[in-house]
């Protein structure tokens, strides 16, 4: 995407890198005869290390070159073949210097069938070595700042040698370094500086044994945190994977307060291993750290709660107190509709700030890129690719939400809800196996939009604005876990809905098997419209939903808040939401008590008005609150010449570790 540029005298070192020794990956391994006899005890054997151009080993600077310290440890690997390594050894060195010896034993018997030595530093970040034949090397996502150099532990290197009697092991230096300064009246008072990136940079790296180059990153992040104090003019850098980051990447600077500035650096930038990327000097004013920044506008009574976050996209600095004034009316809407309503005490709604270089999001089809925070975009006619950056949503919730900062709740307990600065209908939802998710949701201002719902052949149909929307994506998917319940014209063959089988199960409103599976059989009277204990007037089995299937999957009601945005949940989805509630704060909950709790329930067993009955219902509004009609052939609504599509189904992410083979190789004892 496109981003202002903020770089001050951006530059790239170079560093000349002399090659190792046998180290073009071209050359065979085996480079010379494999002894016949040795020594009849273990032999031991002097390395002389050093490293390549860029000569770095931990935090010690010299002319640009870095110095061994006496103590240093390097771990040795001798190898029979490239599928089978003896037991390494770690060698030491007793004097420092910009070349040193380590010294070591190895095992006669492993002489004999040795025919190269890998080496690699430092030894507690050595993970194993891997098929492919790859070595893991841990490069962590948390660095410590360290003035006009890096922290310990980061300069993570590579080497080997051919010869079997001792030789020479020349490093190579593995990440590459990102470095700038300071300067600015709030420079001083940052407590940490995040690197965020669209692939992974920290994690571990994955070294190829055959030349030392990346094969790739196992368990990364997309982002590297460096923490400490920090100096006006003073240099200071980042260890971070080498990788090409095409699309550049972003610099966060946060204060003790959690306060935060950014800047996006928008130019294609290629990571080296043994280069540095020399950023300059960033200027950290105070007026400009409002990012993070936190509104409560709900403060619950209970022991523990709910979290429920709102953040923005596409809203400039100025632009923030209109979005903050859009997300309380967003919030009171959806909290005036049950179950929310009767559930409001058990959430913390916080509203947290997020400035966007420019209004409002990227149109992906027509190649226009907004400096928006968290990546929005979407084409011009159709919003079933609304997209936004996963990582950094959840990365900047944790960072900012009071109550995963304090260890109250995690992420994955969190309801998220961005609003986005666009004119344009949108709205998408993002659901993941591990039970975290967000809606996005364009605010569309002084849109008024209709939604034809299942049974449209009546006439019934929903108006309403971008807040049903939320109330559809945020309320249904994102937090009640919702499937749709609207459909199209094909049949569901499918045995099962594989979303129902996560271990926070997804989508339990629809099922495929009507006969076995009926999740809300209890609700269910004997005879639809008539009152009976613990059921509910207009439950049954309806075919149709899931938003695709006109066959093969069945609801719970004929219309609902997942069909057609109206602000009604039905009898089960409020069951669900409220389900996930208790589960949440810790609760004991089952049906009796989803009964003895559920207002719509105690108001039609009591015979007053119908508010939101199941069943058919129209809505009409007055003001934010929503006013319920049980619907009659005489109140059905012609159909409008204009009506909105159904939201997109939302997106479902099973969230697994992806990386290369990391099957360890063979082990020789």
């Amino acid at each position: 995407m496109r981003k202002h540029l903020y770089i001050w005298g951006c530059l790239v070192m170079c560093l000349t890198m002399a090659a190792c020794q046998g180290d073009d990956g071209d050359e065979p391994v085996n480079e010379k005869p494999v002894p016949e006899v040795v020594p009849a005890k273990d032999t031991q054997l002097t390395f002389t290390a050093e490293f390549d151009g860029f000569s770095a080993t931990r935090a010690l600077w010299n002319d640009a070159h870095v110095a061994w310290s006496a103590g240093d440890k390097v771990r040795v690997y001798p190898m029979a073949s490239s599928s089978e390594y003896y037991t390494p050894a770690d060698f030491s060195t007793q004097k420092g210097g910009q070349t040193a010896d380590f010294t070591g034993k190895v095992e006669n018997a492993v002489l004999s069938k040795t025919n190269t030595f890998y080496a690699f530093y430092p030894i507690d970040q050595v993970e194993g070595l891997y098929e492919g034949p790859i070595a893991g090397l841990k490069l962590p996502a948390e660095q410590t700042a360290v003035e006009e150099s890096f922290g310990e532990k980061l300069n993570l290197a590579y080497a080997r040698s051919s010869t079997l009697d001792g030789g020479k092991l020349t490093f190579k230096f593995i990440p590459a370094l990102v470095c700038f300064k300071l300067s600015g009246d709030a420079s001083e008072a940052i407590k940490k500086i995040r690197l965020w990136a669209d692939k992974d940079v920290s994690g571990t790296l994955q070294v190829k044994l055959a030349d030392g180059s990346l094969a790739g990153v196992y368990s990364g992040d997309r982002f590297v945190d460096l923490k400490g104090s920090f100096k006006n003019e003073v240099t200071y850098y980042m260890a971070v994977a080498p990788v090409n980051l095409d699309r550049g990447f972003t610099l966060s600077f946060f204060d003790a307060s959690g306060n935060e500035f950014t800047q996006r650096i928008d130019d294609p930038t290629e990571l080296k291993s043994s280069q540095i990327v020399d950023l300059g000097t960033i200027e950290v004013r105070a007026e400009d750290m409002v990012n993070g920044a936190v509104t409560a506008y709900q403060t619950s009574t209970k022991k523990k709660a709910v979290p429920f976050v709102v953040i923005p996209d596409g809203y400039t600095k100025s632009q923030l107190a209109d979005y903050r004034t859009q997300a309380k009316r967003m919030l009171d809407f959806i909290f005036c509709v049950d179950p929310y309503k009767q559930y409001k005490d058990y959430f913390n709604i916080y509203i947290l700030d997020a400035a966007s270089g420019q209004s409002g999001a990227d149109i992906t089809d027509k190649k226009i890129d907004k400096d928006n925070y968290f990546n929005v975009g979407w084409s011009a006619t159709d919003h079933s690719d609304m997209t936004a950056d996963d990582d950094r949503v959840f990365t900047f919730v944790s960072s900012h939400c009071p109550d995963i900062q304090s260890g109250k709740a995690s992420i994955d307990e969190t309801a998220v809800i961005m609003i986005v600065n666009d004119q344009r209908y949108a709205g998408k939802c993002v659901n993941t196996s591990m039970g975290r998710g967000y809606a996005m949701v364009s605010t569309a201002n002084g849109t008024k939009m209709t939604w034809a719902g299942n049974e449209k052949v009546y006439g019934i149909t929903n108006t309403g604005s971008w807040l049903n929307t939320a109330l559809h994506e945020g309320g249904g998917h994102m937090f009640g876990r919702l499937a749709d319940e609207y459909w199209s014209n094909y049949k569901l063959t499918a045995t099962d809905l594989d979303e129902h089988l996560w271990d926070l199960p997804y989508g339990m409103n629809v099922t495929v098997d009507k006969e076995n599976k009926v999740y809300w059989n209890e609700l269910i009277p004997q005879k639809q419209g008539v009152k009976e204990g613990g059921k509910f007037l207009y439950v049954g089995v309806y075919e149709g939903g899931y938003a695709l299937y006109r066959q093969g999957v069945w609801r719970s009601e004929q219309i609902s808040c997942m069909d057609d945005n109206r602000a009604y949940f039905s009898a089960w989805q409020r069951y669900l939401i409220a389900k996930r509630i208790h589960e949440i704060v810790g609760e004991d909950f089952d049906y009796k008590t989803f009964i003895s709790l559920d207002e719509q329930y105690n108001a039609i067993q009591k015979g007053t008005a119908n508010r939101g009955t199941e069943g058919l219902v129209t809505t009409t509004y007055s003001g934010l609150t929503p006013n319920y009609n049980t619907s009659t052939r005489s109140n059905y609504v012609e159909m409008p010449d204009e009506v909105y599509p159904p939201l997109p189904a939302p997106t479902f992410k099973v969230m697994k570790e992806t990386a290369l083979d990391m099957r360890p190789l063979r082990h020789i004892h």
